[in-house]
């Protein structure tokens, strides 16, 4: 997983399981952007094998905290598996979900 700025936006690249172990340094980076006051964030998961709760709770945490002071996080997913999971979680429109970074990024706010 990193972060890159780009055009005033964090965009945080998870890669492979977003589970138990692969939760906890996308909360961790997550949690440093807000205290950065970083208040736009869009978290690529075109990368992500697989997500279970443990993760689909850790990108609403990070929805919460950042609505909580104005911003925003929104999500790319390309995988049909995790637009599954998170149509099953009930969160399809909860969350605002692109399907590529470059389209998140060229979207007007």
């Amino acid at each position: 997983m990193h972060s890159v700025a780009n055009d005033g936006r964090a965009v945080v690249h998870v890669a492979g399981q977003l589970d138990v172990a692969g939760a906890a340094p996308l909360r961790r980076e997550l949690v440093r952007l807000a205290d950065a006051d970083v208040s736009d964030v869009l978290v690529d998961l075109t990368a992500v094998t697989f997500i279970d709760s443990t993760g689909v709770g850790v990108l609403v945490g990070g929805l919460k905290r950042f609505r909580g002071t104005g911003g925003r996080l929104e999500l790319v997913v390309d995988d049909a598996r995790v637009l599954r999971v998170l149509r099953i979680a009930g969160l399809l429109r909860t969350f605002t979900i692109h399907a590529s970074v470059e389209q998140a990024l060229a979207a007007e706010v």
